[in-house]
């Protein structure tokens, strides 16, 4: 009896989806002021991430977060090392994902090409603002293993990595730095598009297979949100 009653108890625990504050997350609430959520029967508690896809994963993984909203790139990286219980559960945003390459005001920078073999600063070792580095060099043709990184950290790390020179530049998603950009914090010379969907949906496999309908209802929720918004 008792084991009954702790497990309706826990079905009725709210999903708790983890993702940015950026724009393409407006649906999460929407859905909650808008009462699609309790339409499909479904509570859930959307938390705003200061951090990005890394420390999301951390979070699915411990158990702080339910499902995550993340970059493809990051999600797959993880699953791909072999060592994560990490899921795929589809697509969020289908499009690709544009990221601004910024660099210091002062800074002898003064297009793309001048980024070969330089240093980039990055929030972490296998974050999206890494590979994006590798993708650029790629894509311009350059040796991979002739740029290196520094780990800075949040965006403004990042600024301020290449305000004092310590690194050349950086790449982050486009909107979120604009801002930056408009206050002229930091300098933009290009950008880069994602040769993929830019972010998709995760969990543990221990949530999936103990709260699939919760997941499939939250699916739905926001996918009504997002229709409506377009």
């Amino acid at each position: 009896m008792e084991s009954k009653e702790s497990g309706k108890e826990s079905s009725m625990r709210p999903l708790v989806v983890g993702g940015v504050p950026e724009h393409f997350n407006y649906p999460w609430k929407m859905a909650q002021a808008e009462g699609m959520f309790a339409k499909h029967n479904v509570q859930v508690e959307f938390r705003e991430q200061k951090l990005g896809t890394g420390a999301m994963v951390s979070a699915a993984k411990s158990g702080e977060l339910d499902v995550i909203v993340a970059l493809t790139e990051g999600l797959v990286a993880d699953i791909a090392s072999g060592k994560s219980d990490l899921q795929l559960l589809g697509t969020y945003v289908g499009s690709p994902l544009c990221w601004a390459i910024s660099t210091g005001n002062d800074s002898e920078i003064e297009c793309v090409e001048d980024l070969r073999g330089k240093t980039f600063g990055v929030s972490r070792m296998g974050s999206g603002s890494q590979l994006m580095a590798y993708v650029l060099a790629i894509q311009r043709g350059w040796d991979p293993s002739t740029i290196s990184f520094e780990i800075k950290g949040d965006i403004n790390k990042l600024c301020a990595g290449v305000d004092d020179n310590t690194t050349d530049a950086f790449l982050w998603e486009t909107f979120t730095t604009k801002p930056y950009h408009d206050q002229g914090v930091v300098r933009r010379i290009g950008d880069i598009t994602t040769p993929w969907p830019c972010f998709m949906l995760a969990a543990r496999t221990q949530v999936i297979n103990e709260r699939l309908d919760d997941i499939k209802a939250c699916i739905q929720a926001v996918h009504e949100a997002a229709v409506q918004f377009h």
